[in-house]
């Protein structure tokens, strides 16, 4: 028997890598995906190996094989074989027709992974001349999207269907093919398919319609086609958690840590850095100051230094410095990623044709795991909205002015780092607190003070929320109030806010998260889009603001950082109410009034009792931090275009 490889084709759905490469020797677990094929050939007794190539990739497909060839891995005589253009599996059959001659062959899609051996289905498929063909099929949750087999209960294909609307089986062909000579007849019967091919699919059904039996093989471990980024990475981590074998070649010193299974080639030197298995490295790569893994690979000759890099297949010769992290990225051969010089969470890109570049929804990045585990008090609105969010966060409903319910929950949780978001803002509005100053004055200051007594006490990080609202009026400096900057709190709710910070700021392991009338996507009471959409007469007044997602993820990093001290967290820029509901307007309710008013009528109404705090904050730590949020209109319309799906449910 023979076997035939098809390692043709033009790869468009992995461009721009396969401008420059075959699609089939793009690597999978630093080896080249047709290694994996001529493996499973070879393991089945089959050395007389066909091999497709194109016109534009043949000879690296050639040249690869034939170095690995040489090495003695395979023992096997390789002939290439030229198909002028890509007009279907079918043709490619018969385009080696006169190599394969009068023998029975294994056809094999060269860019298909499988995790069992080929060896049953070939010696099955020799002891019997009962069947004309033989394919392997696999059970898949999707068949509209592959050429489907419909099959009888002694093993037999009856019919195959091409990607079928309302599909009768769920058993895939996985493009492992088995034939006798009688495949070229068939060919030659049919015609080309709508999109000019000859299909290998109608070749069988022919051999069906000719009277001829087709059997089956079921493959019962995975089945991955490599042609898409996503499919090329979800091999890379099957093939490294089934097949990986730890070995140690390289240099690694006495302050890096590795865990799990970690192949690390000759030549290459880890440094001050820390590997997750399962993770493979090729020769000479050099990791310095960084965190791998897990499920990631890199190839020879590459440098990550002061970076983080998981999940991702990084080829030959690349360079990736000051990363903060990179995740589930597919990187070619001399690829460089490192920051460069633009300013406020600017990208700055170099990017070829059919290219693609993946942002974080919403324009911020996008998040992971975070190795701690978080205790937040307040069950209130952003208590709830951020224990949705981060991961593994426990929300506690202690009440934080009672010391021995605040000392339970930390005991009981013993928790890495404590979010407060308690405290009192006053219902229906802020009003309330000037008529309840007992309480507001335990909710904002002796309750944060007790709890940050007890975190400090216990060398927990604490995070507790505050408010911008304690600067009135024009800052002294160009851009805004600043986080050093003494406050000029009027409302009692802002007094006792500012009266916490003062002693909360100089506390250690504290951070102060300052934030303005937080934007969310969720309409609720404590939503600034659902109050302003409720009033009939609202302030227009410039201000910040902080959208909810923008906090969640400053607050993610500070969290991770572990940053003592005060950060204004609003997003960058000024808006105006009448912004807000101009988009509200266009997005959510064309029928939506109001009228605007002064902060001056406003108190003389009897609409509040006190003048509101309307003020602009800088965020210079933040920025000192790396911590970038998205500009405010930019944030303020993907927002409300997403609270009006919610509302529409």
């Amino acid at each position: 028997m023979k076997g035939l490889i098809l390692a043709g084709g033009a790869g468009t759905r992995l461009r721009p890598l396969t401008y420059t490469g075959a699609k089939q020797l793009v690597p999978v677990a630093n080896r080249p995906i047709l290694f994996y094929v001529v493996d499973n050939l070879v393991d089945a007794g089959i050395r007389d190996i066909g091999v497709i190539i194109s016109p534009e990739t043949g000879g690296e497909v050639r040249a690869a094989l034939n170095q690995e060839n040489a090495r003695g891995r395979w023992g096997a005589s390789l002939t290439y074989i030229l198909q002028e253009k890509p007009l279907g599996l079918a043709h490619a059959v018969l385009t080696a027709r006169q190599y394969l001659g009068a023998s029975d062959f294994c056809m094999f899609l060269g860019d298909n992974l499988i995790g069992t051996k080929i060896s049953g289905a070939v010696q099955a498929f020799q002891n019997s001349t009962d069947f004309a063909a033989s394919v392997m099929l696999k059970q898949v949750p999707n068949p509209s999207s592959f050429g489907v087999a419909e099959v009888d209960e002694q093993g037999n294909i009856v019919r195959l269907v091409e990607k079928p609307k309302e599909p009768k089986s769920d058993l895939a062909l996985v493009g492992i093919y088995l034939f006798r000579p009688s495949i070229f007849d068939a060919i030659e019967r049919i015609k080309p398919s709508p999109r000019g091919e000859l299909e290998i699919t109608d070749a069988i059904s022919m051999l069906l319609a000719m009277n001829l039996r087709v059997r089956f093989e079921r493959i019962t471990s995975w089945w991955l086609d490599t042609g898409k980024k996503d499919d090329l990475l979800l091999a890379n981590d099957t093939v490294l958690d089934d097949w990986l074998v730890h070995e140690i070649r390289g240099e690694v010193d006495a302050e890096s840590k590795i865990s799990g299974r970690v192949f690390l080639g000759e030549g290459a030197r880890v440094e001050r850095s820390v590997l997750r298995g399962p993770i493979t490295i090729g020769p000479r790569t050099v990791i310095r100051d960084a965190r791998i893994g897990p499920f990631t690979s890199i190839g020879a000759d590459c440098i990550i230094a002061h970076s983080s890099v998981d999940h991702s297949v990084i080829m030959d010769g690349s360079r990736i410095e000051d990363v903060r992290r990179l995740e589930d990225s597919l990187l070619g051969r001399r690829v460089l990623v490192h920051p460069g010089s633009t300013h406020y969470g600017a990208l700055s890109l170099l990017v070829g044709d059919d290219c693609r570049v993946e942002l974080a929804r919403n324009g911020l990045p996008q998040h992971h795991e975070i190795s701690m585990k978080i205790l937040i008090f307040g069950p209130g609105y952003l208590g709830h909205r951020m224990a949705r969010t981060l991961e593994g966060a426990i929300l506690s409903t202690a009440d934080i002015t009672d010391r021995a319910a605040v000392d339970a929950a930390l005991r009981e949780h013993a928790p890495d780092a404590v979010i407060n978001a308690a405290g009192k803002t006053g219902r229906p509005n802020v009003d309330w607190c000037e008529t309840h100053q007992a309480e507001t004055y335990r909710g904002n200051v002796i309750g944060p003070l007790l709890l940050a007594e007890r975190c400090v006490e216990r060398g927990v990080y604490l995070l507790h929320l505050g408010s911008g609202c304690i600067f009135y009026g024009p800052s002294p400096h160009p851009g805004g109030w600043r986080e050093e900057d003494h406050a000029n709190p009027s409302a009692f709710y802002s007094r006792t806010k500012y009266a916490a910070d003062l002693v909360l700021s100089r506390l250690p392991g504290v951070a102060i998260a300052r934030l303005r009338m937080p934007i969310d996507d969720r309409p609720g009471d404590r939503n600034l889009i659902t109050k302003l959409a409720r009033y009939p007469q609202v302030v227009d007044v410039e201000n910040s603001v902080t959208v909810v997602d923008d906090l969640i993820y400053a607050v993610r990093r500070l969290l991770e950082l572990r940053a003592p001290g005060v950060f204004h967290v609003t997003n960058p820029g000024t808006m105006r109410h009448r912004d807000l509901l101009t988009l509200y307007r266009e997005l959510v309710d064309p029928a939506h009034t109001c009228t605007f008013i002064s902060e001056e009528e406003l108190v003389a109404r009897g609409l509040a009792q006190r003048a509101r705090s309307n003020c602009v904050l800088a965020s210079p730590r933040l920025a000192d931090l790396g911590i970038m949020l998205r500009p405010i209109h930019l944030a303020l319309r993907e927002t409300m275009v997403r609270y009006a799906a919610h509302l529409r449910g």
